[in-house]
């Protein structure tokens, strides 16, 4: 993404804590709307609530992020999809991973913020990683 630098004066600066304010979003995410007017916003990220779910043989296998990590086939499903990773890591308080035992093996369900970058076409591009995972339910 191009850099952009924004100089602004001190009532500028007032104006935009509280149009922030009023409108309950972050500085992050205005500058990143900012800059991706002047970008001509050819790309954008996108902060990803995704779910995704793998069979283990053993409780002892199961590590956190063990689905995301996995190299096989799968299938994550985006839950929920957001400008700012602020706003995705708050909803993801909201959800917790759980195993349940299947027939044989333990069925792993996670739930992770994933930041993803996408072209004019809604394509991803690339995947940047994922921020945090929902914490194992009891």
């Amino acid at each position: 993404m191009k850099k952009v630098t924004i100089r602004l004066e001190e009532n500028t600066w007032r104006d935009l804590r509280q149009h922030c304010l009023d409108n309950d979003t972050s500085m992050q995410a205005v500058f990143e709307e900012h800059a991706k007017q002047i970008t001509g916003g050819n790309e954008m990220l996108k902060y990803e609530i995704v779910k995704n779910t793998l069979e283990i043989k053993k409780m002892e296998d199961y590590k956190e992020g063990c689905t995301y990590a996995y190299e096989g086939d799968q299938d994550p499903e985006i839950i929920k999809s957001f400008n700012s990773k602020e706003e995705a890591l708050e909803e993801l308080k909201k959800y917790e991973a759980d195993i349940r035992r299947g027939s044989g093996v333990h069925v792993v369900t996670e739930y992770y913020v994933e930041e993803n970058e996408y072209d004019e076409d809604g394509e991803i591009v690339e995947s940047k990683g994922v921020w945090d995972f929902a914490p194992l339910g009891e």
